[in-house]
């Protein structure tokens, strides 16, 4: 996908940075988008033991529930539509 600093954990800028940068690249991804009315798509783009990287496709109407992702840090990158949160914000 994009170069990164592999066989290290990326800090939150740098993860930011990285999905950022991965969103405003849809020739590298944009061929897996796919939509189900009746749950998210997701697709696992990268793995190794620093970095996973997901496609995850939803609709206006589905839901992640409430999930702990343990000692992960995360970020995302919203490049059609958007988040909300449970209480109807949008962060």
């Amino acid at each position: 996908m994009i170069p990164w600093a592999q066989g290290e954990d990326l800090t939150a800028a740098q993860l930011e940075d990285y999905a950022a940068r991965l969103a405003r690249r849809p020739e590298l991804w944009a061929h897996r988008i796919a939509h189900d009315p009746a749950a998210r798509v997701f697709e696992e783009l990268e793995r190794d033991d620093h970095l996973a990287v997901w496609l995850i496709c939803w609709m206006e109407d589905h839901d992640t529930g409430f999930h702990d992702h343990d000692l992960s840090q995360g970020a995302v990158a919203v490049v059609r539509g958007a988040v909300r949160t449970r209480d109807g914000s949008r962060p």
